[in-house]
């Protein structure tokens, strides 16, 4: 997968130890599932520390170890030095994303990431091979990580981008490389670490600033800040999604009953999705935007969107005694 060379160009650490040869099969944070062979990143956690583990993670094999501050004799063992791990976790799961030359999707916003990174990989499975996140990977340890599973036999990666912290959305674009960028709307979440509606919207459009330069930025056409800002930050393409008329992508005659809604797209196509609610719709807007932009047909679009089901837990509907 790696070797040790790729790794101090991909950190710019400093090796200790061992050859610049030494070939890693994979990366692991976690002393007790690391295999034979893998890297073993010393991540500082709130309340735990990697570096207590290094031991254990040799014992069981490691392939090379990534530490910060001094470490132990590690004998043939590759050791690198790095000012920080987690940044360094980062920049390994940037540099391996950098080898594939696919559509890599970034969704954020303050609701909806989840769902509507879902439904994108839903449309897109049907003509690719797709890498996705879990929604709790969504972070500065969980995106790379995600990131190292890319392998060859992926056509496209959908990924969804959480943040509490002006800047974290910045950190994670960097990373991601996205092709395609989407923010699914602006809301009070992260309020009160971001203090302003104004704050939350352009930490959400730290994402525009790494986009491809040859991709697309897809919008929430119901905030004019967030359209005046995109276009500021953005140079390519944008696309609205939204129920106002100028959107580019739009849903008009919105009906929701327990368990489904439908809706009417760009005056033509009739969607049925099996999942309540007119957030959902909106959701259904940013992802028929994706999958657009990456040449997938309406009808398909269509299909794959009304046969969506929300993971479990999620807006699941449960009947309790006729209740």
């Amino acid at each position: 997968m790696f070797t040790i060379e790729e790794i101090l160009r991909a950190t710019g650490g400093r090796l200790i130890s061992g050859s610049l040869k030494t070939e890693i099969k994979g990366v692991s944070i976690d002393s007790r599932t690391i295999q034979p062979g893998e890297l073993f990143i010393a991540i500082k956690g709130e309340r735990f520390d990697g570096h207590d583990f290094v031991e254990e993670a040799l014992r069981k094999g490691a392939g090379g170890v990534v530490v910060a501050g001094d470490s132990p004799k590690t004998g043939t063992v590759p050791f690198i030095r790095v000012k920080d791990t987690t940044i360094s976790l980062g920049d390994i799961g940037g540099f391996h994303r950098k080898r594939f030359s696919i559509p890599v999707i970034g969704v954020t916003g303050s609701n909806g990431k989840t769902t509507t990174k879902e439904m994108v990989a839903h449309i897109l499975s049907k003509r690719f091979n797709v890498l996705k996140n879990d929604g709790t990977q969504n972070n500065h340890i969980g995106l790379p990580q995600t990131l190292l599973r890319l392998n060859s036999t992926h056509g496209a990666c959908v990924l969804e981008m959480g943040m509490n912290h002006s800047g974290e959305i910045a950190r994670l674009t960097r990373i991601l490389k996205p092709t395609v960028g989407v923010i699914t709307n602006i809301g009070a979440s992260h309020m009160e670490f971001l203090g302003t509606i104004e704050n939350v919207l352009m930490a959400k459009c730290e994402l525009l600033e790494g986009i491809d330069a040859g991709g697309a930025a897809i919008i929430n056409g119901s905030y004019p800040m967030l359209g005046k800002e995109a276009r500021k930050r953005f140079r390519g393409r944008v696309i609205t999604f939204g129920f106002d008329k100028g959107c580019d992508i739009m849903a008009e005659d919105v009906l929701s009953r327990d368990g489904w809604t439908i809706a009417t797209i760009n005056g033509v196509h009739k969607l049925r999705l099996n999942v309540p609610g007119r957030h959902n719709i909106e959701n259904a807007l940013a992802s028929w935007a994706a999958a657009s932009l990456l040449g997938l047909e309406e009808k398909l679009i269509l299909n794959a969107l009304s046969e969506f089901k929300l993971p479990p837990m999620r807006m699941e509907l449960i009947d309790i005694n006729g209740i």
